[in-house]
């Protein structure tokens, strides 16, 4: 039982430095990219900061700059080639990378999920400055290896060095040199070192949260900007389709409108030519009936002529009656010949 859990103990700790080492060297990569992001695009951020090197710069002074000079230069971001998306993404790394910086500071523990989370945070945050600065990225590290190199730090791979071991290298040898002559000046002076870094703990620890606050502020505060944005976008789109889709309902009504007109206008025309048409009977029809009348009226005239005739030829047989010379069948040949039934049959036939 106790080997037990002096093995989980024992596991816990390789996990806990792992873990430390690969966080402090996600800072100091960090730190150096956005040293050269803010080189290649913002360098007078660098001169009022009085950021020589990137050691000089911590990395929440970093985002904190970054975020603020890409909320007043956007027209310049998006000369660099950064999308509206990407811009968001990279801010959302920027902000979550803080925790990498609290963690290595304060020790905190993280579980391996999380580790591999920041990870890819860290690895988005580097490609794209990578990205963006192009060859320059290349030159700068190499003048700051260089550099490094003249101070007599090892250079083999600067981007897997972490922090902890720069500083440690940076104070390892005066430590050796005043371990000789100040061991009874820090025996003397450790219970005052003791109360003074408790309270520098105490403050450094008040400042931290004050500024994990406005860092939460300055975060949520970004939310709302990229939500606000986001909802006036699909407020936008919505406007858009509702405008379309009034103009698609104007044109077909606009069509259904024009196919009745047509319609009215067919009806209107066969009514047209139904009423030319029945015109044209009734003309047709009246012009027989005026032919009928004509006709008859001719008829009823012959037939008087006729009469008046036949009236003509009576007085003219009684007058030939007294003469002997005519024979009886000749007069009623005459007067049959004569007759108005005979001339209209005549007429007709």
């Amino acid at each position: 039982m106790a080997k037990q859990k002096s093995s989980d103990a024992k596991e816990k700790i390789e996990r806990f430095l792992r873990n430390f080492v690969l966080l402090c060297e996600s800072q100091d990569k960090l730190e150096l990219a956005l040293f050269i992001f803010c080189r290649k695009l913002c360098p007078e951020v660098l001169d009022q900061r009085n950021w020589t090197c990137y050691q000089a710069a911590e990395l929440p002074a970093l985002v904190k700059e970054i975020s603020q000079y890409f909320q007043k230069h956007k027209s310049s971001i998006a000369k660099a080639g950064i999308t509206p998306k990407e811009l968001d993404n990279f801010l959302l790394d920027l902000h979550s990378s803080r925790v990498i910086r609290n963690a290595a500071v304060h020790r905190v523990p993280l579980s391996e999920n999380t580790m591999r989370q920041l990870g890819d945070c860290a690895s988005r945050i580097v490609s794209l400055v990578e990205r963006v600065a192009g060859p320059d990225y290349r030159v700068t590290l190499q003048d700051i290896q260089k550099w490094m190199a003249i101070q007599g730090w090892l250079t083999t791979n600067i981007s897997s060095t972490s922090a902890l071991l720069l500083r440690q290298h940076i104070i390892s040898g005066s430590q050796q040199l005043a371990e000789v002559n100040e061991i009874k000046a820090l025996q003397e002076e450790s219970s005052l070192r003791r109360n003074r870094e408790q309270r520098d703990a105490a403050e450094e620890l008040r400042q931290q949260r004050s500024v994990a606050q406005a860092n939460a502020q300055v975060t949520a505060q970004l939310k709302r900007e990229i939500g606000q944005q986001r909802q006036k976008k699909q407020e936008e789109e919505a406007a858009k389709k509702r405008e379309e889709r009034r103009k698609r309902a104007q044109a077909q009504e606009d069509a259904q409108a024009a196919a009745q007109l047509k319609k009215e206008i067919g009806k209107q025309k066969q009514r047209d030519q139904e009423e030319r048409a029945a015109k044209r009977k009734e003309e047709k029809r009246q012009r027989a009936l005026e032919q009928k009348a004509a006709r008859a009226r001719k008829i009823a005239l012959r037939a008087a002529k006729a009469t008046q005739h036949e009236t003509a030829q009576a007085n003219e047989n009684k007058k030939t009656s007294q003469n002997p010379a005519e024979t009886p069948l000749d007069k009623q040949v005459a007067i049959l010949e004569m007759s108005p039934a005979l001339m209209i049959w005549n007429f007709m036939c």
